[in-house]
C-alpha cells in the first residue's frame, strides 16, 4: 500500500545478518529551511494546520499498520517540493505483533523522552 507521507521502499534484501533497504528518491527540505523563508520567521496558521493534519494522517496510517515510530520529533518531519510531509527515520520503530499493543522499552531521542 502506498501512502504519501512515508517514503516508499523500492527494494528490500537481506544478506547474512545485514539488511538493505532502498527507498524512493525524493527531494526533501527541512522545516527549518522552510521556516526561514516564511514572513516574520513563522508559519501562518493555515500552514500549521496543513502540516499538522498531514503528520496526523501519517501517524494514523502507521498505527493502522501496527507500526510505532518511537522517535517522532520535528527533526524527523521533512517536506517535499510539493509541500507534502514525509515522516522519516524509522530506525527505532517497532512493528507490533498483535498480541500486545504496547512497547515495553523506552527509546528515542533523550531530549524528547519524558
Amino acid at each position: 500500500m502506498v501512502f504519501n507521507h512515508i517514503p516508499q521502499i523500492s527494494l528490500y534484501t537481506q544478506e547474512s545478518r545485514i539488511s538493505y533497504v532502498l527507498l524512493t528518491i525524493i527531494t526533501l527540505e527541512h522545516r527549518y529551511t522552510m521556516l526561514e523563508r516564511q514572513p516574520a520567521g513563522r508559519f501562518v496558521p493555515e500552514t500549521v494546520q496543513n502540516v499538522g493534519s498531514q503528520i496526523m494522517a501519517g501517524v494514523s496510517f502507521m498505527h493502522e499498520k501496527g507500526v510505532v515510530h518511537r522517535d517522532l520529533k520535528i527533526e524527523n518531519i521533512m517536506i517535499d517540493a510539493d509541500g507534502m510531509i514525509r515522516i522519516v527515520d524509522f530506525g527505532v520503530s517497532k512493528q507490533l505483533d498483535g498480541r500486545d499493543d504496547r512497547c515495553h522499552t523506552i527509546t528515542g531521542t533523550p531530549q524528547y523522552v519524558i
